[in-house]
């Protein structure tokens, strides 16, 4: 099953994606650069910096994008529950957002050769996502 949901999630990717998941801002963008730098420390203080704040003009889809990339840190650091939780937060931000750093891969854009690392981390927390029940808890 857990197969299944992977190649669903690829195929969204691949053929249904949103033009929203496309040209996110660059704050957001800064922070992924960070992380494809393997700065994981500066991309996750700059990503929940970006979450934390009170400005209302912050875009869903960067809120959401944001959210992602932080699951994928988790997911990384062996922290898949909480990964899960993240990628939940993201869904609830903006439901049509893809994590953009899967999506920085499957588009072939620079990440410092580390790119499939967070491709894999995506399909990671997502199917402990949908494992849990989508709320990140067994």
């Amino acid at each position: 099953m857990r197969g299944v949901s992977s190649l669903v999630f690829l195929l969204y990717a691949t053929f249904f994606h949103p033009p929203s998941t496309f040209g996110l801002s660059d704050p957001l963008d800064e922070h992924l650069d960070a992380l494809c730098l393997g700065n994981f420390e500066v991309g996750i203080t700059g990503l929940t910096s970006l979450l934390s704040s009170d400005d209302p003009g912050v875009p869903a889809v960067v809120s959401s994008g944001a959210w992602h990339s932080l699951g994928n840190v988790f997911a990384i650091q062996g922290d898949l529950l909480t990964a899960a939780e993240l990628h939940g937060k993201g869904k609830a931000a903006e439901g049509k957002t893809l994590p953009p750093l899967a999506v920085r891969y499957q588009k072939g854009e620079w990440c410092n050769e580390i790119g499939d690392i967070f491709w894999i981390s995506s399909f990671a927390k997502y199917n402990i996502f949908q494992l849990t029940g989508g709320d990140g808890g067994m």
